[in-house]
């Protein structure tokens, strides 16, 4: 399961736009059979989903932002299971997603170190984690950190 947490606070002037989820098998760039997650996006409004996973183990998710005139995604593989997702609309334009990786047992519990990697285009050379990457489609911002 991934806890999903976003944030579009009042002076990011953002009248309507999404915010989605998608599984991909693993291995691939595409989506075979639709499993996401859609969530509202609007300023001034914050909220907290979960979402199950259709298989367990890490995946590969496409999180793709609408501010309803342009749409931009990233590309994610090698999300682990239980991990935390937030998303920020910070403007109309620009937006933050943060993937916090599951802690791990020991004492003091252990954040597992980012295996993650991140494009904005399938034919892109993957940007390995810890780091961030930033895709623009339509002046549309969406830099996303793992």
């Amino acid at each position: 399961m991934i806890e999903v947490y976003t944030s579009v606070p009042s002076f990011a002037q953002l009248s309507q736009g999404q915010f989605t989820i998608e599984w991909r098998p693993a291995g691939s760039h595409f989506v075979s059979q639709r499993v996401a997650l859609d969530v509202a996006l609007k300023s001034g409004l914050a909220q907290q989903d979960k979402i199950q996973a259709p298989y367990s183990g890490s995946a590969n998710l496409t999180l793709r932002v609408d501010n309803g005139q342009a749409q931009t995604e990233v590309l994610v593989d090698g999300v682990e299971d239980d991990s935390e997702l937030y998303l920020f609309g910070l403007a109309r334009k620009f937006f933050v997603g943060l993937l916090r990786h599951p802690a791990h047992g020991g004492a003091p519990l252990i954040r597992a170190a980012p295996t993650c990697e991140l494009r904005c285009l399938p034919q892109d050379k993957p940007k390995k984690g810890p780091g961030c990457l930033e895709c623009e489609d339509g002046g549309l911002i969406f830099r996303v950190c793992c």
